[in-house]
């Protein structure tokens, strides 16, 4: 059986001259590349105004934070403390300008070095009693509340794995006493682990805790009750060492103290209890 093969056929050109099919062919490719080009230009400006969109959004979340840090050195001045509620209402305004933030970066949000970028624009200091005036880290204030919600919440669901999450929730207490304990480790101790092993089995105590609150944040979600912090935060696992940008490795310093003055003040008993024994055996 054959098959015949259908010729391209010659298409008038504007003269009304007959256009060969392969010039035609040509110039429709051309055509095709041209537009794909200008798609590719247009992306490209297009993700650079979003970047600076998205900067300008955790400029306005840093914005908040500042003022909410003189919030609390008002209140503290007089001896009286933030409620519930109005600390809500400024974690729902940091909330807005973070999401708004992450719209503008669209995928972008969900690669480091590129979130990392302008992530670092709402980064308040690396000063620990900074740090421990945020939003974030003042939310430590209000986790038991917010983990009897969601124990509660995980009891009524009848959910099959409800057991299981209830049991990862409580057990966000544990990773932090495993970093706390490396953390008010005394010397003496810390030196006959040997500094390699002691550096390493801290780092890890400290990433362990970031992923375990990142996990009852989601659980938090999961069953309708308000997360922990407004955002999750970056271990320092998350990328080899040696291959984090600038950026990068700042987001994670930051996230790294903001977590660990989250759980200072969240179990602040625990922390005083191990100060206390540390100063003690010093002297």
């Amino acid at each position: 059986m054959t098959h015949a093969i259908t010729p391209l056929e010659d298409t008038p050109d504007d003269s009304g001259s007959p256009k060969s099919p392969w010039l035609q062919l040509a110039e429709e490719t051309k055509e095709r590349e041209a537009l794909i080009q200008q798609a590719k230009e247009i992306n490209e400006r297009y993700n650079s105004r979003a970047a600076e969109f998205a900067k300008d959004f955790y400029k306005e979340a840093l914005d908040t934070q500042t003022a909410f840090s003189r919030k609390i050195d008002s209140l503290k001045e007089q001896g009286l403390k933030m409620s519930a509620n109005e600390f809500e209402a400024w974690e729902d305004d940091y909330a807005h300008s973070i999401n708004n933030a992450k719209d503008e970066l669209g995928n972008d949000a969900y690669i480091l070095e590129p979130l990392a970028e302008v992530e670092q624009e709402m980064i308040i200091s690396r000063d620990e009693k900074e740090i421990n005036k945020t939003i974030e880290a003042q939310a430590g204030y209000f986790y038991h509340d917010r983990m009897k919600a969601l124990r509660e919440a995980i009891m009524q669901s009848g959910l099959p794995e409800a057991q299981d999450d209830l049991d990862y929730a409580k057990d966000f207490y544990s990773s932090v006493m495993v970093h706390l304990d490396y953390k008010y480790m005394p010397k003496e101790e810390a030196r006959d682990m040997g500094e390699a092993s002691y550096n390493l089995g801290r780092t890890n105590a400290h990433n362990n805790a970031i992923k375990h609150l990142n996990g009852i944040n989601a659980l938090a979600r999961k069953y309708h009750t308000r997360p922990f912090t407004v955002r999750n935060f970056w271990p320092s696992d998350l990328k080899e060492k040696n291959r984090q940008t600038e950026a990068v490795a700042r987001v994670m310093r930051y996230d790294r103290d903001i977590v660990e003055e989250f759980y200072a003040n969240a179990f602040s008993s625990e922390v005083a209890k191990r100060e206390y024994k540390l100063k003690r055996e010093l002297y």
